[in-house]
């Protein structure tokens, strides 16, 4: 694993900085020392051998913290990998043009096999396998993170009522809402659902998917735009005109702290917000003060 692939499985382990995460070793270090202090300056009475005990514990406890953290990042990566690599899989589906994904249906489950008739549609096809058996098969292409709702299910349910189907069969990029999953049953027509890692497997079976070389860059594309986002939503923390805003915020905490039994908190709050107007003004300070430079 490269450095810049670490950093991102890094951030995302532990959703903060590394000025946060230093803050937090320190933290524990100084509460392990603390507290090892108290219990063995009780039994000892020697402030030097218990101060140095204190340390060798503290040191024992951050080490072991270390080690479970190291085990329980291992399992994120190799966890988080698979989930990149299925994302990028299920993109390449959801893209799929009608042709390959009519071909990928009709070859789904075996099912080519026992058809008698195959009527193609925009997003699939009908079959019919008996004179009064009549289904229909269809692949919703749509991203990961947008369940299939609920709305979907039904509009798809009442198509194939109309069309005097008995049977769905519904393969999909995404995963199905619990309420759309609860219509189903409900419905008079047998709704049968293909979620998202039953399609990739089929699609495995029929050596459609890209080759590893190109997941493996996908996955990597995703971290960067990822990583891009992370920064860009950063920045506009400090962007010009923020200042006013927090400036605006930290005058209402101030205000609600004479109203409220909690003074303490809000006047926190709004030192907070002072502290943010003070960076964002600095910034944007030294922002405009180089672009002057570089207009000269």
């Amino acid at each position: 694993m490269d450095r810049k692939t670490r950093s991102y499985f890094k951030k995302e382990f532990t959703r903060r900085t590394a000025a946060a995460q230093w803050i937090d070793v320190l933290l524990l270090f100084l509460l392990v020392v603390a507290a090892a202090y108290g219990w063995l300056f009780f039994r000892i009475k020697n402030a030097a051998v218990a101060a140095g005990l204190s340390v060798i514990a503290a040191l024992m406890v951050l080490t072991a913290w270390k080690l479970f953290e190291s085990v329980q990042f291992e399992k994120f990566v190799k966890t988080h990998s698979q989930k990149l690599r299925q994302e990028a899989l299920l993109e390449y589906l959801m893209l799929l043009p009608v042709q390959q994904m009519q071909e990928l249906l009709l070859q789904a489950d075996g099912r080519g096999k026992s058809l008698r008739a195959i009527t193609l549609c925009e997003d699939g096809f009908w079959e019919k396998t008996a004179p009064d058996c009549k289904s229909l098969c269809v692949l919703i292409q749509q991203p990961p993170e947008e369940p299939v709702s609920a709305v979907q299910m039904l509009e798809y349910c009442r198509r194939a009522a109309r069309q005097g189907c008995d049977c769905v069969h519904l393969y999909s990029t995404a995963p199905a809402e619990i309420r759309a999953k609860e219509l189903a049953e409900k419905m008079e027509i047998e709704v049968i659902w293909h979620p998202p890692e039953e399609l990739l497997f089929l699609a495995q079976m029929q050596g459609i998917l890209p080759e590893e070389d190109a997941v493996t860059q996908k996955v990597r594309q995703t971290m960067e735009l990822r990583q891009q986002r992370r920064k860009a939503a950063r920045q506009t923390a400090f962007e010009r005109g923020t200042a006013k805003r927090y400036l605006i915020c930290a005058g209402i905490l101030i205000a609600a702290s004479w109203i409220t039994g909690y003074r303490f908190y809000y006047l926190l709050i709004s030192a907070f917000c002072l502290c943010l107007a003070l960076v964002s003004w600095w910034k944007n300070r030294e922002s405009s003060g180089t672009s002057k430079e570089l207009k000269q």
